[in-house]
């Protein structure tokens, strides 16, 4: 049991140190491997639910956690959060929509309008969904205008770099 808890906590500490080194999706598949074969802890369950996007596998790892850690306030905040946005895909939505997240935001749309309880929720739905992806067009356009303009700009810094340089050559000449 001994070297197995040493054999976690040497794991852990090489899980941290790829997130700490911007490495999270290293660290991930480490911690899932660790999960396979029944060797974590609580701080494993913990990085696992911080570090992964995956809902389904966030909640069972929250319940895992607290089930090693049942007084860890911030674990049990976030599984409850995570439950009610899964009872609840449209405010799932309207949080993405509100943090400028259009993608996320299609996308928790499109599971609300499969749990919709009404044709007029439906609808309200859709509607919500045609706006954003309207949206996502237009950042889209709006980001290939921006592309089309930092590159025009930079031509002409590098003419106005190459017309200061001639000037300068130019000055030395009638010298």
């Amino acid at each position: 049991q001994e070297e197995r808890n040493l054999y976690v906590e040497k794991q852990m500490k090489q899980a941290h140190e790829l997130v700490r080194t911007g490495k999270p999706a290293e660290a991930l598949m480490m911690i899932r491997a660790m999960s396979r074969e029944g060797e974590v802890n609580a701080d494993a369950w913990r990085l696992l639910a911080e570090l992964s996007h995956d809902t389904e596998e966030r909640l069972p790892a929250l319940e895992k956690l607290l089930a090693l850690a049942p007084g860890d306030v911030k674990a049990r905040r976030e599984l409850e959060r995570l439950k009610h946005f899964k009872d609840n895909p449209l405010d799932l939505a309207e949080m993405y929509e509100e943090r400028g997240d259009t993608e996320k935001a299609i996308e928790a749309y499109g599971v609300a309008a499969l749990k919709a309880k009404s044709k007029s929720e439906q609808n309200n739905i859709y509607w919500r969904t045609v706006r954003l992806e309207n949206l996502r067009q237009e950042e889209r356009r709006l980001g290939a205008a921006l592309e089309e303009v930092t590159a025009a700009l930079a031509l002409c810094r590098g003419q106005a770099r190459a017309l200061e340089v001639a000037g300068e050559r130019r000055l030395v000449l009638q010298v």
